[in-house]
């Protein structure tokens, strides 16, 4: 039997114990093999307000539901007995007579309301109260998919706080609630919606059958999800039962489940699922476009943190064999293999690069005479953000280069000025052993482009934002593409500009990526409540950012899985008051969690953190903490957040990106963040935007950590970039 996946299943397993988990994956797989009859699983029908679902028993008191169509079935449900009885009681599993589409719903109580005839003039764009109550038509409705008996319940919802409480217990479709914030946020995208809904039903026709309906999830906004049994049993050993990492969205399947003509970017805030996408991405080309090709796909992203969590996903959704094909690591570590593979010597101290730089670059304006007045650190910046940056390895070069985002561009005269200054820096660098971490990618390009075949069929790329312009030319090179060249299915990039704390602004298309017309917005999440989001997405409010190709990104329209409740912000006056609040907090937060949790679901210590912008105060933090309940474990280096160690996690905000916690202290005290360097009021405008948006970037990184709970706190009054109505002292 052919059986389709809805949401509410595997929301249901979260509830359960890891054995009767297994029990319910044993009576799935029956179910999937044929007669179930006559492979002993006991399976009835529902009577009463059940009528339409099916039973089947998974041991002693659990059970499964699902709702038969034919051969085919969609499962709904899994949990003990009366849980799922009264679970299908509420609901109801029909087809829908428009979209040809099987709808999964509350059995909502009927209401009257007035018909609405035709789709009047747009609503304002944005959040308001009674979005529906008279727009659009009726028809327009159905046409969505939106069940006749559904109607009058969308003509009352009251914003889009009620419909995302109400989507994600499962009262309206998934896949309508899903349109229906859409378009509280953007009214206007309307047309889009209803024909791609028509385009659809089109293709489907009424006798449609479940299967076919899950081929088109993507292009349909379909609500189904298929997994074979050993891709369950396989995520379930692996322990990734979340539904964000099993239940593929239509907006991900559209980027995972194509072909396409040249490189892909796929953009969304924290926690929309791009990860998600990049592994199932990887997994689909070794299944699709290259499983009868010789050669390795490439998974990388910019550090070794990031990377071994990369290689665990995949590995929870890949056989060995798969695996055996994918190199994951970092993007230096792919370009030192290439050019020793060359030849070329590559020594990368990239702790102390920073360092290195500034002790040459001094002594380089010293050697050459320069008397000038640009100061050896502006210099140093010329050299990465202009001659590094664009691969400049001739004065001839550099005076055409275009300099128009430095703050403070040079003149042409002040070119050939400083233009000896940068061939004695790079003389004095290469006597000294190193290499510039940019310098090898840019070596490593050139001998791509010089002929040397690249060691991958394709390359994804996560946290893209995070790459200078030395690092993706290389994976252009690296990929087979360039200003001229775009080549199939080569090349996924996934980032988020909103989380970019260690490069600078760059343009894809100006490092030979073409990404136009093969581009994805990810607007759900899957990690962080609604209320956590929005105070996170607030602390960006007004920034342009940028969508890594030239023009402006924008996390309006976001929605996710949960509502949830708004952060806890408290302001102290001292030490001892701040570490005593987030002691009780800590442990209330855990205590909360594990209520109602299975034995085996119960949170530890060590699914909580505490994030501070510097070491120091990590350090510190850990040490007033001995003196309380809650045990401290200070993160250094790659060090995992899932060693399993029961102690609370307390590390930089650097240090967390990529990992995810159930609930996250951030502490900002006044004059701590945003940290500014000595001679900040001497910078330009736009050096001051530009340290200050990586600042409210790395704090959004850091809230963004957060499954369910958020403390932000700090010493004294908070910093006028935090500052909102909710934020006061203690009490």
């Amino acid at each position: 039997m052919f059986l389709a996946k809805i949401r509410s299943y595997f929301d249901s397993l979260s509830s359960l114990s890891k054995e009767e988990r297994y029990a319910v994956w044993d009576a799935v797989n029956t179910m999937e093999q044929g007669n179930m009859a006559s492979l002993g699983l006991h399976d009835e029908p529902l009577h009463g307000k059940g009528k339409g679902f099916r039973s089947c028993r998974a041991n002693q008191d659990v059970r499964v539901i699902y709702a038969p169509f034919g051969d085919e079935g969609v499962l709904c449900y899994a949990g003990h007995h009366d849980d799922v009885y009264k679970w299908a009681e509420r609901h109801k599993c029909t087809k829908n007579p428009v979209t040809h589409m099987v709808q999964v719903y509350e059995d909502v109580a009927t209401q009257t309301t007035v018909p609405v005839a035709t789709t009047a003039a747009l609503p304002p764009a944005g959040d308001r109260a009674n979005p529906f109550l008279g727009w659009p038509s009726d028809e327009d409705l159905r046409t969505l998919g939106v069940p006749d008996d559904q109607l009058a319940f969308v003509r009352s919802i009251k914003n889009e706080d009620d419909i995302t409480e109400k989507g994600l217990a499962g009262v309206m479709p998934d896949n309508i609630w899903n349109i229906l914030v859409d378009l509280i946020g953007e009214p206007s995208k309307l047309t889009e919606h209803l024909e791609s809904a028509r385009a659809a039903a089109a293709a489907l026709g009424a006798n449609a059958t479940l299967s076919q309906q899950v081929a088109v999830n993507a292009s349909a906004n379909s609500p189904f999800s298929f997994l074979s049994g050993d891709e369950l049993l396989n995520r379930m050993r692996a322990g990734a039962l979340d539904a964000w990492r099993i239940f593929l969205h239509p907006e991900q399947l559209s980027v995972v489940n194509k072909n396409f003509n040249g490189p892909v970017k796929v953009i969304g805030g924290a926690g929309t699922g791009k990860t998600v996408v990049a592994i199932h991405r990887v997994k689909w080309l070794l299944e699709n476009s290259f499983a009868n090709m010789v050669g390795k796909i490439l998974l990388t992203t910019f550090t070794n943190t990031l990377a071994g969590d990369l290689k665990r996903f995949l590995a929870a959704i890949c056989t060995p064999e798969q695996m055996a094909r994918v190199d994951v690591q970092t993007l230096d570590k792919t370009a030192q293999e290439l050019l020793k593979a060359a030849g070329v010597k590559a020594k990368i101290d990239y702790a102390n690069e920073c360092n290195i730089s500034k002790k040459y670059m001094t002594p380089s304006l010293s050697a050459v005479g320069y008397v000038g007045r640009r100061t050896a650190g502006f210099l140093l910046d010329e050299y990465e953000q202009v001659v590094e940056a664009d691969g400049i390895e001739t004065e001839a070069a550099y005076l055409a280069a275009n300099c128009s985002g430095r703050s403070a561009p040079l003149s042409a005269d002040e070119r050939k000025q400083v233009w000896p200054v940068f061939v004695k820096f790079r003389e004095l660098f290469a006597r000294s052993g190193l290499l510039r971490r940019g310098e090898a990618f840019n070596k490593a390009t050139l001998q791509l482009q010089n002929g040397i075949a690249s060691p991958y069929i394709a390359v994804v790329v996560d946290e893209v934002q995070d790459l200078d312009a030395s690092a993706l030319r290389f994976v252009a090179a690296l990929s087979g593409n360039s200003s001229s060249v775009a080549m199939p299915n080569s090349l996924v990039l996934v980032g988020d500009a909103h989380q970019r704390i260690y490069g600078r602004r760059v343009s894809l298309a100006s490092c030979g990526i073409q990404t136009k017309g093969r581009s994805k917005t990810l607007k759900m999440n899957y990690r962080c409540t609604q209320k956590i989001r929005l105070r996170a997405e607030s602390i960006l409010a007004g920034v342009p950012v940028d969508d890594l190709d030239g023009g402006v990104a924008s996390l309006r329209g976001g929605r996710s899985l949960v509502l949830g409740k708004a952060p806890d912000e408290k302001r102290f006056d001292s030490d001892d008051e701040m570490v005593k609040y987030v002691e009780t907090t800590i442990k209330g937060w855990m205590e909360t969690d594990n209520t109602h949790a299975a034995e085996d679901s119960k949170k530890t210590f060590s699914d909580y953190a505490i994030l501070l912008p510097s070491n120091g105060e990590a350090e510190k933090m850990v040490q007033s903490l001995q003196h309380t309940w809650v045990p401290a474990e200070l993160v250094v280096g790659d060090v995992k957040a899932e060693t399993g160690d029961p102690s609370v996690r307390v590390m930089t905000l650097h240090r967390a990106k990529g990992l995810e916690f159930s609930g996250v202290v951030l502490v900002a005290s006044q004059g701590k963040w945003p940290r500014k360097p000595p001679k900040f009021d001497a910078l330009s405008n736009s050096e001051k935007e530009e340290l200050l948006m990586r600042e409210k970037s790395l704090l959004y990184v850091g809230m963004t950590r957060a499954i369910s709970h958020v403390l932000l706190t700090g010493i004294g009054e908070a910093p006028e970039e935090l500052q909102t109505s909710s934020v006061g002292k203690k009490g």
